[in-house]
């Protein structure tokens, strides 16, 4: 017990045990043929635009394996929609959330049961969304925020504009991305 007292890693060795300065630290990226970089798990992504739920479904379809939670404050999504676009229902929960988003966001993320938490129009203090994106690393899930408009917080780590000029179109652009 005694040497273990004198053993002190470096900052420099430390960050080479996590890969931190080699770059072998990586996370799992998922592949989506809509977007070349795909969606890193443990990640909080922000799809903001017209064609925001069409190009979650789209991921979803095409990554037939994932258990979905879809939250939202008042159930409106149409859930057949789903059906359409060739994603398998019984692996998706649809939540009310009314009030309660922030807890009950938590409390499925740290079930780690589902590897993709959709929240639809649901708003999140600074706090919240930092706790947020801390159990979406710990459980390496996917967290998507559905919003209207892109927000100001550094929290996401990609923000995607996804607009529908046309029935069968799709304009997508990458507003930020880090790391």
């Amino acid at each position: 017990m005694e040497a273990l007292k004198n053993v002190k890693p470096t900052i420099d060795e430390l960050r080479l045990l996590i890969g931190a300065v080699d770059g072998t630290f990586s996370r799992e990226v998922l592949a989506f043929s809509l977007l070349a970089h795909g969606f890193t798990k443990g990640s909080v992504i922000e799809i903001v635009g017209s064609g925001k739920t069409e190009f979650l479904t789209q991921f979803l379809a095409e990554n037939k394996n994932l258990r979905v939670a879809w939250i939202e404050p008042e159930i409106t999504i149409y859930p057949f929609a789903f059906l359409q676009r060739d994603v398998d229902l019984s692996r998706i929960l649809f939540v009310e959330a009314e009030n309660d988003n922030t807890w009950v966001t938590l409390q499925i993320l740290q079930a780690q049961i589902f590897q993709v938490v959709a929240l639809s129009y649901l708003s999140f203090d600074e706090r919240a969304l930092r706790k947020i994106q801390l159990a979406a690393e710990k459980s390496q899930a996917i967290v998507v925020l559905l919003n209207k408009e892109k927000m100001k917080s550094w929290v996401p780590s990609l923000q995607v504009r996804v607009e529908r000029p046309t029935k069968n179109d799709l304009r997508i652009e990458t507003l930020r991305k880090r790391g």
